[in-house]
């Protein structure tokens, strides 16, 4: 190869190694844009629900101090305390409720678990499927893991 020849492969070597560079910086680029525009949403989602919420305590202590004749400050404390007293009190009887019906579903369960068992035991693909998951150990896992996640 003669010295021009040479000197003509290193600039095309350069180059081939700019053009590499450039791409990856793009690519690196456009990962950190989708990584920094995902904890920007929720950034902005978090502002936005404290700004709502901020809005609903406003709005709501405006009217305690219209009926109640408090001054801002005070209407906004009672504002809130009322509203998590509110939502308290909401958990509290949602909770007895739920709490029967989980009792009432996890007494149910293992019955509706047999005649599921019997309904699919009654079709060829569903013998097959049954057998498979009493060979595999899977059904006593997932009975487990359903026993669990009810109780």
């Amino acid at each position: 190869m003669n010295p021009q020849e040479e000197s003509k492969a290193t600039i095309n070597w350069a180059a081939y190694q700019k053009k590499i560079w450039i791409k990856w910086s793009i690519l690196a680029f456009i990962v950190i844009f989708i990584l920094l525009f995902k904890a920007i949403v929720n950034i902005f989602l978090l502002l936005l629900v404290s700004a709502l919420l901020a809005i609903y305590f406003y709005g709501f202590a405006g009217l305690v101090q219209r009926y109640l004749r408090l001054s801002a400050t005070g209407s906004l404390i009672v504002s809130v305390i009322f509203n998590l007293m509110l939502l308290a009190g909401f958990f509290w009887f949602a909770g007895t409720r739920l709490e029967s019906q989980i009792a009432q579903l996890s007494y149910t369960l293992p019955s509706t678990i047999e005649k599921a068992k019997a309904q699919i035991n009654q079709s060829t693909t569903g013998r097959k499927a049954l057998d498979y998951l009493n060979s595999s150990g899977s059904a006593e896992k997932s009975s487990v893991l359903i026993k669990r996640f009810f109780s």
